[in-house]
């Protein structure tokens, strides 16, 4: 071999923006002229690189971990303090953690303790109900990480297996001892005596049962239907029902949840005034409806990645898979959407939805329209309706939901949240910032998909709506509409709901039917006419029975224009399952009206014109009753 072969055997070179089309490649210079090429010698390092200039040949050597080395000996000085300080802290972070971790505890319970001195136990309880959580949680998260697993050996363990090996027995046993403690809960807060005094009010416990017939009729796999999922979606719903009917605790309770949240979504309106700079009343939707999304969802990525989020999920998915048989993602959405609405939970799910079922997906979209948000609550509160029936309504629709919805499309695969060891994944982001810049983009994008919805769909409907009118014109009959329509079709699930006269079901029928047609907003604001009415003695107006009624049945969303509004949220996070959810949309809005109407039956079992909330000093008479 030749020298000069030789020296072509041990050159290497390397390209910088083009394709010479060979082995052999070099640095252009600036004006592109030529290319200088570099062989690759032990001497010179692959950090290292030459440029070619006109006026001369310049190496620049470059160490990329060595660049910008301290120039004197105070920045030299600096430089080592800096890397012994941060190789220290890196040995020891754990300890360092605790050190600032109990530095923020006591600093907390110095100021815990000097606000309830200041302000005492009743101005300061909601701190102190944030607090004992906080250390309940803590307490249990640290026994869990440390003896968990022996004291459930010890406690439970036994006990389970035992449970498992005679599960045939069980799976009958504990459902008749939970139906035995739901009536004699029932008898203690005097249902059965308020039945007793208004027999008419079992017409309600018939609606429920003819409901759940017609849920089942038009199941998509009536031969899969899985009752147990479906009799503890009842039951919660009537255990739910009494307990914020019919006893004080439940009742401030769910007042007291709701009052907060609806405190805290009032924030968004700070920032719609300051880049609207208008009244939020004038542009109610945009200007207030829509930012509470974003908002929403801002907030929703920060307990997603902080991992708060998760681990709910983990939980619920855990306790559903041992009650109700439902998977996490089903659980923590049914719930979400009692205070979030349909809008936000999609976000809140994002990452679950591309391995949700069928009937997942079905699920959570039925408890969207079944469910109002916390944004839209004061809206129906202005109206003049009571904010306890809108709170409880909302709340008692989540069980009957999911319940329906089972029936309506039964699980036919195993969901992948139903498993207790599922793990889910894990933020995307770098970092926290991050999140919220892509939850906030996420959010804008479902404000628009949802504003362009609407104005199609509820424009369609106006059309149609003039369509019916001319029609009828024809015939003269000019006032055809989908509601007039509805007061007739639907007289049948007034009169089941329990409804008090004729009149009164004519009236609810067509308020159901807006509420369908149209939307909540134009059924309440109808309703808020007929409740005036009464109080002035002046035009058609409703019983007390009757207005209670309706309040629960028209609480939810399921309403046409809701169907542009759900797919419009799915589109920008689940685009690749928008057909889907546009197919499972027309079957949810179905399922979703009957679980209005369920929860419609269970006030009109339940509500009593007397005392209607439980008063502790009753107790004995209440037992007396119900045993007599």
């Amino acid at each position: 071999m030749s020298e000069n072969d030789a020296k072509k055997n041990d050159a290497q070179f390397y390209s910088v923006g083009v394709q010479t089309g060979s082995d052999d490649a070099g640095i252009i210079d600036a004006d592109y002229e030529r290319i200088v090429c570099i062989p690759s010698v032990e001497s010179i390092e692959l950090n290292e690189y030459h440029t070619q200039k006109h006026d001369g040949l310049t190496l620049v050597d470059e160490d990329e971990e060595d660049f910008n080395l301290p120039g004197n000996p105070l920045t030299k000085a600096i430089d080592d303090m800096d890397q012994v300080v941060t190789e220290y802290c890196s040995q020891h972070k754990r300890v360092i953690k605790y050190i600032i971790l109990c530095i923020v505890i006591v600093l907390y319970l110095v100021y815990f303790a000097f606000a309830m001195k200041c302000s005492g136990l009743e101005d300061g309880l909601g701190l102190f109900v944030m607090t004992i959580c906080a250390v309940v949680f803590a307490l249990y998260k640290f026994i869990q990480i440390h003896w968990g697993a022996k004291i459930y050996k010890l406690s439970c363990g036994i006990g389970v297996g035992y449970v498992k090996k005679k599960w045939m027995i069980f799976q009958w046993i504990v459902p008749l001892v939970l139906v035995a403690l739901l009536i004699v809960f029932a008898a203690l807060m005097g249902v059965f005596q308020t039945m007793y005094r208004s027999p008419a009010q079992l017409k309600s416990a018939f609606g429920m049962v003819v409901l759940i017939l017609f849920s089942w009729v038009f199941s998509k796999y009536p031969g899969r239907v899985q009752w147990n999922t479906v009799f503890w979606g009842m039951g919660l719903q009537l255990f739910l029902g009494i307990f914020i009917l019919r006893t004080t605790v439940g009742f401030q309770t769910f007042k007291f949840l709701g009052d907060t949240l609806q405190t805290f979504l009032e924030y968004t309106d700070v920032g719609s005034i300051f880049v609207f700079n208008a009244p939020l009343e004038v542009h109610f939707f945009a200007f207030k409806v829509l930012p509470v999304i974003i908002f929403a969802s801002f907030n929703v990525a920060i307990l997603q990645y902080t991992g708060i989020l998760t681990w709910i999920v983990k939980v619920c998915a855990w306790i559903m898979q041992y009650t109700m048989g439902i998977s996490g993602v089903e659980a923590i959405s049914a719930a979400a959407n009692v205070f979030l609405g349909m809008t936000t939970v999609p976000i809140m799910v994002k990452p679950y939805l591309k391995d949700m079922t069928s009937s997942e997906l079905h699920c959570l979209i039925t408890g969207g329209f079944a469910t109002i948000a916390g944004s839209v609550l004061g809206a129906y509160i202005s109206f003049g309706i009571s904010a306890a029936h809108l709170l409880s309504a909302s709340v008692i629709s989540a069980p009957a939901a999911i319940a329906v919805s089972k029936i309506f499309y039964p699980e036919t695969k195993r969901p992948k949240t139903l498993k207790s060891d599922f793990e889910f994944q894990m933020p995307q982001e770098k970092n926290i910032m991050e999140a919220m810049a892509n939850a906030v983009q996420d959010g804008l994008k479902i404000c628009a998909a949802v504003a362009a919805q609407l104005i199609a769909i509820i424009a369609e409907l106006a059309f149609l709506d003039a369509v019916l009118a001319w029609l009828g014109a024809l015939v003269n009959y000019p006032e055809l509409t989908f509601s007039l329509i509805c007061r007739y079709l639907l007289y049948p699930t007034s009169w089941l709901m329990g409804v008090d006269t004729h009149a009164d079901c004519h009236t609810v029928a067509e308020l159901v039917g807006t509420k369908t047609f149209a939307n909540e907003f134009v059924a309440y604001g109808d309703l808020s006419v007929l409740i005036k009415n009464r109080e002035t003695g002046l035009g058609p107006t409703l019983t007390v029975r009757s207005e209670v009624i309706a309040t629960y049945a028209l609480c939810g969303f399921s309403n046409l224009g809701s169907i542009g509004v759900m797919i419009g949220s799915f589109g920008p996070i689940a685009s690749d399952r928008k057909a889907e959810v546009a197919i499972l949309c027309l079957r949810a809005i179905v399922a979703a009206t009957v679980a209005c109407l369920l929860t419609g039956c269970i006030a009109g079992l339940l509500y009593d014109e007397g005392p209607r909330l439980y008063v502790p000093d009753s107790l004995v008479g209440n037992m007396t009753t119900a045993v007599y």
